[in-house]
């Protein structure tokens, strides 16, 4: 199976010879291309890029896809991508070269990027400082649970009990948020999820209060 792989790899126009070096050849000129061929590349890559070392990932591969980053036709096969390589970096990596290309895409992701977002929301959390998580984080909370797509409303119910006590937003934000879709819901599933959430929220708010 392993050799198959290879030779789907190799059999590729962009990895043949040295399959890296030409990876990275691309990237260094990957705006210059157009959506074909990125698209073409990205899916190339998705086969290889762990085979990468980890520094040449951090410094040569996460670059230039945090540049292509906005481009929403490119971001699904990007994204899940650069969250995986944000999973080595430290917090000052993170905040420096990662955090910057994914503040836009945090604000206005919607979808199977919004979605995705959620998902790895904890990841976000635990890679950046306190004073950029509210502005930043809560603004994608905040459209996860607008969304329609009863999957990310409930991704986002199962995550936000442990979200709002990392973001500190239990009374101000949080709370006021899964109130208002449990009532205004549709779903069995995510009224359920959303009052157990409720739950959550108040034991931890009683737990916090001073007597």
């Amino acid at each position: 199976m392993a050799a198959c792989s290879s030779n789907v790899r190799t059999g590729s126009p962009f990895f043949r010879d040295d399959t890296r070096l030409r990876a990275l050849r691309f990237l260094d000129h990957m705006l210059e291309r157009d959506n074909m061929q990125k698209s073409e590349f990205l899916k190339a890559l998705s086969d290889m890029w762990k085979d990468f070392d980890s520094r040449v990932l951090r410094y040569k591969v996460l670059p230039p896809l945090c540049a292509e980053i906005w481009n929403w036709v490119m971001q699904p096969m990007i994204l899940p991508m650069v969250l995986t390589i944000a999973e080595s970096q430290d917090k000052s990596e993170f905040e420096l070269y990662t955090l910057p290309a994914l503040v836009p895409v945090l604000s206005t992701a919607s979808g199977e990027t919004l979605l995705l977002l959620v998902k790895h929301a904890e990841l976000i959390i635990n890679k950046t400082s306190h004073e950029h998580l509210v502005s930043h984080l809560l603004l994608l909370l905040v459209r996860a649970y607008d969304d329609n797509d009863a999957r990310i409303q409930e991704e986002v119910l199962r995550r936000s009990a442990f979200l709002a006590k990392q973001l500190d937003l239990v009374k101000q934000a949080i709370l006021p948020l899964v109130h208002g879709l449990a009532l205004k819901t549709t779903v069995a599933a995510v009224r359920v999820n959303a009052l157990l959430c409720l739950s959550d929220l108040v034991s931890t708010l009683l737990t916090n209060m001073p007597f």
